[in-house]
């Protein structure tokens, strides 16, 4: 390509992202390359974006597993140093909260296999313990059901939904300030 060619193509390019950036007010980044080339940089970007949704996929799973386990020490306290589902215990209270945790892990949308390679079991052991959940929530087991419905409220919680009617706040001021500032 000759050096006429090269800046004629940029131009085209600035101008392009001048013109797409005002529009949609979004930043975007062109490559401009070789056919072979873009097959490697698309590779890698998908081994990137892989990465991101597995790091993504980690993350969810604590946090529904401390959810979890937070609900469980609530309503058990002698459960209180547990830190982790992956423990063997055949005592119904534990129990209730592994098939709990295999019930919401299926409903956000993980794997068995996912799951169970989390709390160290076998996927149907992990189906096994969704179809316990359904079977339990069908008949309004007591026990099961307190769990169940003190976990969503431990969720809703943790993510703290906001209503569709709120009104903005005048108040502003961060929260540290009403306990720092009082003596």
């Amino acid at each position: 390509m000759f050096k006429e060619d090269i800046l004629e193509m940029t131009n085209e390019i600035q101008s392009f992202k001048k013109q797409f950036e005002s529009k949609y007010e979004k930043n975007i980044n062109i490559l401009v390359s070789d056919k072979s080339d873009v097959v490697v940089n698309i590779r890698q970007w998908e081994n990137e974006i892989q990465a991101m949704k597995e790091a993504h996929q980690i993350k969810t799973i604590e946090i529904l597993e401390k959810l979890v386990l937070g609900t469980m020490r609530t309503l058990y306290p002698e459960y209180k140093g547990w830190r982790t589902l992956g423990k063997e215990c055949r005592k119904r209270e534990f129990v209730i909260f592994k098939q709990l945790f295999c019930y919401m892990c299926n409903k956000i949308g993980f794997t068995l296999t996912y799951t169970g390679d989390h709390i160290n079991k076998h996927h149907a052991s992990v189906l096994h313990g969704i179809r316990q959940a359904k079977g339990l929530l069908d008949i309004g087991d007591s026990m099961f059901c307190e769990a169940y419905n003190e976990l969503k409220k431990n969720i809703k919680n943790y993510v703290r939904t906001i209503p569709e009617d709120i009104k903005g706040q005048a108040y502003t001021e961060p929260i540290t300030s009403l306990v720092w500032d009082k003596e």
